[in-house]
């Protein structure tokens, strides 16, 4: 639906957005305070309803940390899709850190190893594939994590995961045309 909109409908997706964490905030304040000052059920029933409205917010808010602007619900541009070809490992129910900002825990999180990148796909939040010319390095950090520093504009960097990711990469992947693994210690 937003496609046929063009150019105009990326402004009212993100006017919507807006909008939408104007209320959830202003609106759920509102009955937060009509609930405990005045003992209003009321509140507790307006409350209620605003709770998709302020779900939207949140999931919108989480994949703007995930992925800029241009990237995320609110851009312009689609992510690269994920290969159609069968995945070589897959581990599901895992976490995620993308950047800073973002983490999500188990079970909304799977990533698959392909022989062209990594996918991630994020429950609610959205999916991203890495392509394998775009990784920089998969490293270890002090806590045994998996680092993954990249060069896409679609993801935010770095992304980190678990530590068997790492490992079952550097067994799929292996040496590529004389050229060591891309995993570091």
């Amino acid at each position: 639906m937003w496609e046929r909109l063009g150019r105009r409908g990326h402004w009212i997706k993100r006017v919507c957005f807006v909008f939408a964490c104007g209320v959830w905030l202003t609106g759920g304040g509102a009955c937060i305070y009509a609930m405990f000052v005045h003992q209003s059920d009321a509140a507790l029933f307006a409350l209620f309803l605003l709770f998709p409205v302020g779900l939207a917010a949140v999931l919108g808010v989480l994949n703007l940390c995930a992925f800029p602007l241009p990237y995320s619900v609110l851009g312009e541009r689609g992510r690269t899709p994920c290969p159609s070809a069968k995945a070589q490992l897959v581990l599901g129910r895992s976490w995620v850190q993308i950047g800073l900002l973002f983490h999500s825990s188990w079970p909304t999180v799977r990533w698959a190893v392909y022989e062209k990148g990594i996918a991630i796909r994020i429950l609610l939040i959205g999916e991203v594939f890495l392509r394998k010319d775009e990784i920089i390095s998969i490293e270890f950090d002090c806590q045994r994590q998996c680092v993954i520093t990249h060069s896409s504009e679609e993801v935010r960097s770095p992304i980190k995961g678990p530590a068997r990711l790492g490992k079952a990469v550097s067994g799929l992947w292996g040496e590529e045309n004389g050229r060591p693994p891309i995993l570091k210690r």
